[in-house]
């Protein structure tokens, strides 16, 4: 009888030294055997390109020149504390008490540089209080400056961006300092605080992010909030549109906007009026296909001192479509109206505002997944402190997908709790051989792919000149994005 000749060996063996073969499965039940000898390993291995990327961008170092405390701990460094936090918050632990399910894993100790253990939940608290209202803005600075270095590896290449802003409602549960009895539809009645956050629509990333109390922010703190977020936009950007909802359309927001110059433009979803409504009843109507009709004006509401453009889009009762949102309603009719200092065409103007709604899934993402709803405890200031940190965490998702981003490819943005069980949530050994850290993950790892080309460009980032650079990195440009 002919033999069958034995596939062969691969040149490289695996990690357990045998190979899988086809034939009777190896089952785990009840009376699997186990035990607690099984080396130096970790369930984070996915944070290695994080690790990298924030050693290459020197954000350790931003840290330290940026954030100013008077209070120097012991155990660890006031930046560590703050990458401590920022990595909790990346990995899903968005509370201090949960520093106990990661302060032995050894992965998370050497990407921050602790010679051991990190340390109990109460030091946290004690690093968290020591915090003050210009560590807010402080670590604000530090996230633009993040965003600046982050689109000059990614060589991004946007003439326009859109920066959409909203705010959110979170209930407060307790004695919080800054909760209020005001805007809260979820749970009337109740305690809140409203934190004021702006996205670039382009890369879903989070320029700014304020806390607010309960009640509902004034026009100077609303223009402040988004002439912030504006002015944080690398200067590579040669157009910035401002886009909000209702709730941001004052006179101060329109009037800040207009005073940064003509890189800056807006489109806002005007209030309902009894004048507007006049307006709108007077104006010329003009066709437009799948509506009853469009048109522009100019309007000056009370108080505003001189006429802006607004443009409006008008439906039937009957004719009002399910995918719309910003309406208020007259007996006859169902509008929806826009200020705006644009100059394209009426029509331009109401579907580019319809991508604002972007902005809601973002904030719904920050705070099922990156700790955005989170309060710390009963101090604002460590609120408000605790909240850039989540940001930072939010951050670092898009960063590293921007660094994954090929030229020819589309820029899928996804959600960091995808991610986390895509990217970072990889079982890995950890081994120190010929005195440098090794880390292996499996073989059998889906992305392996993606993470070794993520790795490589990571690795190939420099700095030349304050400029920071990579020569695996090709021109992102708005086709990517689109």
């Amino acid at each position: 009888m002919e033999k069958i000749a034995k596939a062969p060996r691969s040149e490289k063996a695996v990690a357990s030294g045998k190979e899988r073969t086809r034939g009777k499965a190896n089952k785990i039940g009840a009376a699997t055997r186990y035990d607690f000898g099984g080396g130096v390993l970790t369930p984070y291995g996915g944070l290695l390109p994080l690790a990298a990327l924030l050693e290459k961008l020197e954000f350790v170092q931003l840290l330290y020149e940026k954030l100013t405390v008077k209070r120097q701990p012991a155990s660890l460094s006031n930046a560590q504390f703050v990458m401590g936090t920022v990595l909790m918050f990346y990995l899903g632990f968005a509370r201090m008490h949960h520093v106990r399910y990661v302060r032995d894993d050894e992965m998370v100790q050497e990407v921050l540089g602790s010679a051991g253990p990190l340390p109990v939940q109460s030091t946290f608290w004690r690093f968290l209080a020591s915090l003050h209202l210009h560590n807010e803005e402080q670590l604000m600075g530090i996230d633009s400056e993040m965003v600046r270095r982050v689109w000059e590896v990614g060589a991004l290449q946007l003439e326009r961006v859109h920066v959409d802003t909203d705010s959110t409602v979170n209930t407060v549960y307790g004695e919080q300092m800054g909760g209020r009895k005001a805007y809260n539809p979820g749970k009337k009645g109740k305690k809140s605080v409203q934190p004021l956050l702006s996205f670039v629509a382009e890369t879903g990333e989070c320029l700014r992010g304020k806390l607010h109390n309960g009640y509902t922010p004034t026009g100077e703190q609303m223009a402040e909030h988004i002439t912030a977020a504006l002015r944080s936009v690398p200067a590579a950007v040669s157009e910035v549109v401002a886009r909000a909802d209702a709730g941001f359309y004052c006179k101060e927001v329109v009037e800040a906007i207009e005073g940064l110059g003509d890189r800056y433009s807006y489109i806002l979803s005007a209030d309902k009026t009894t004048a507007l409504v006049r307006q709108l009843e007077e104006a010329d109507w003009k066709k437009w296909s799948g509506t009853a009709g469009v048109c522009e004006f100019p309007y000056e509401p009370m108080g505003w001192g001189r006429p802006r453009r607004f443009v409006a889009v008008r439906y039937r009762l009957a004719e009002e479509p399910s995918n719309r949102y910003q309406l208020f309603a007259t007996d006859q009719w169902k509008y929806r109206v826009f200020v705006t200092n644009r100059k394209e065409d009426k029509r331009t103007v109401c579907q580019e505002y319809d991508g604002r709604a972007t902005a809601e899934n973002y904030i719904k993402e920050g705070c099922n997944d990156a700790g955005f709803a989170v309060l710390s405890g009963r101090c604002f200031e460590a609120n408000q402190n605790y909240l850039q940190m989540a940001i930072l965490a939010y951050n670092c998702n898009r960063w590293l997908q921007l660094m994954a981003l090929l030229p020819q490819q589309t820029y899928q943005r996804t959600q960091l709790h995808t991610n986390r069980l895509r990217l970072v949530f990889i079982a890995a050994k950890l081994v120190l051989h010929a005195g440098q850290r090794w880390i292996r993950l499996s073989q059998t790892y889906a992305e392996k792919e993606l993470f070794h080309g993520l790795m490589e460009r990571l690795r190939s980032i420099q700095k030349i000149r304050g400029s920071y650079t990579s020569n695996r990195a090709a021109p992102l440009t708005a086709r990517v994005f689109s």
